[in-house]
């Protein structure tokens, strides 16, 4: 990579620099290093303009070349170069502070409603965002956060949007995408720096890949993380009272038969019609369907309407059962052909985590679980337990709520949030080394399952 600059104060410098390939020499030791294109002094650049393009004079203009050697030309570079300049610098073209040329295409204020159109599925956020600002039902929102300048919040609600906000210095660069507003509606949002101290207090807190804010880096480290808080808030508070609001959410008719009447109001003639109309004298075979009495599990907190409301959470309420014997019984006997056969009962060996049973098991109370949907395309559920006691060896049980009884979960992977580790997962149950009493459990799980449907959770574990 060399560059090549040229600032307003006449100041011209020059510099370059190579990540050169790490590789093993004759003495089998590891060789890497990067090289630099300058002055010999401390690696500085040099104070003269670097030429490299025969058909591009800066002539006086200032600005900053940027010339990378052995670019890897594939066949879809100018696709991906496209789509990268549309996320990164959407709002710098569309307020036209940046023209872009790629080959032979100009990306420009002027070019970019025909440009987004075309690049729509290879620069997906962007296209979201760009509604945001071409869009008549997009609303604008403006606030002096904090007395260091304005800012400026743009949502729009809409079908398919993919719930994330553009955060942007007032240059039009994007930072980064804020997520975790909300799973149920359905926006996207813009929010842009506009004062000059809002500006750089912000920046002062950039990371290296100007791709996050870190308030460690700041010189002030409480008061960024106050200020990045604050922020943060404020868009998400936002967003959701536009949601309320302005919902565009479409409610699907399965159980609205719950709130029709049985009988409706018919005529004594259109009544007797009917029975006329249905009573025959010819006998129809009917199936007779044998359902086994259901019976609900203790220490299961039920979860309604998961999609409706993310922050919905309900209280389970529990009977400890600290005297259960917790020995089970499997067969070992050798199998026989006559119908019965049970084998020979011995006590459990192992659990399905495959560790050593512990004499005491018992249901741990749930003083409060919240549940919630956080991607809806991936299945991936957010699960928040309070254990009213502590236990280990414990699993929390995951079922699917039915009419007539419940359904094992087929769960596919599950985390532990708190700490970013793997929690195994079989026949509905995500296993739990360690459950303390009052301290929160935060994991998230996939489901094989992609219809919307209300759960029940369990939590068990073996007393310490």
């Amino acid at each position: 990579m060399f560059y090549s600059t040229y600032d307003i104060n006449g100041l011209i410098a020059t510099q370059g620099v190579s990540r050169i390939v790490s590789f093993k020499d004759k003495s089998d030791q590891i060789t890497q290093g990067i090289g630099y294109y300058g002055s010999i002094e401390r690696n500085t650049p040099l104070k003269t303009h670097l030429g490299m393009d025969e058909t591009f004079d800066r002539n006086e203009k200032t600005g900053t070349d940027i010339y990378i050697l052995g670019f890897m030309d594939d066949d879809n570079w100018k696709q991906e170069m496209i789509a990268s300049v549309l996320e990164g610098f959407l709002l710098s073209i569309y307020d036209s502070k940046l023209i872009v040329k790629v080959g032979d295409v100009v990306i420009s204020k002027e070019t970019l409603p025909f440009i987004i159109e075309e690049y729509k599925n290879l620069a997906k956020y962007a296209y979201n965002y760009y509604q945001v600002l071409t869009s008549e039902e997009s609303i604008l929102i403006k606030k002096d956060f904090a007395g260091l300048g304005e800012v400026e919040l743009r949502v729009l609600l809409s079908k398919n949007m993919h719930r994330k906000v553009l955060i942007a210095r007032s240059t039009g660069m994007k930072i980064f995408d804020k997520q975790s507003i909300s799973s149920t509606i359905q926006f996207a949002a813009i929010l842009s720096l506009k004062g000059e101290a809002v500006n750089q207090f912000f920046r002062d807190m950039e990371s290296p890949q100007h791709d996050a804010w870190e308030p460690d880096r700041h010189t002030d480290k409480k008061a960024a993380k106050k200020r990045r808080s604050e922020l943060f808030k404020f868009i998400k508070e936002e967003i959701l009272n536009i949601g309320r609001s302005n919902s565009t959410d479409e409610m699907d008719a399965e159980g609205v038969g719950e709130f029709l009447p049985d009988d409706l109001p018919i005529s004594e003639e259109q009544r007797n019609q009917d029975v006329e109309e249905t009573i025959s004298d010819k006998t129809k075979q009917v199936d007779i369907k044998v359902v086994d009495k259901v019976s609900v599990a203790k220490g299961a907190a039920k979860m309604y309407d998961i999609l409706a409301n993310e922050e919905a959470a309900a209280t389970g309420e529990f009977t400890d059962n600290d005297d259960a014997d917790g020995e089970g019984r499997r067969g070992t006997g050798k199998p026989n052909s006559s119908s019965g056969g049970i084998g020979t009962p011995t006590p459990a060996k192992e659990k399905d985590n495959g560790k050593s049973s512990i004499k005491k098991f018992i249901e741990v109370g749930i003083a409060q679980t919240r549940l919630f949907l956080i991607d809806k395309d991936a299945n991936k559920y957010k699960l928040i337990i309070l254990p009213e006691k502590s236990a280990v060896d414990g699993f929390i049980k995951i079922s699917l709520s039915g009419e007539q009884s419940n359904v094992e979960a087929n769960i596919l992977s599950a985390y532990n949030d708190n700490n970013s580790s793997t929690l195994k997962c079989s026949k509905g149950k995500i296993f739990i080394d360690k459950i303390v009493e009052k301290s929160k459990l935060n994991l998230s799980f996939v489901l094989d399952y992609t219809d919307n449907c209300s759960m029940e959770v369990g939590l068990y574990g073996h007393q310490i």
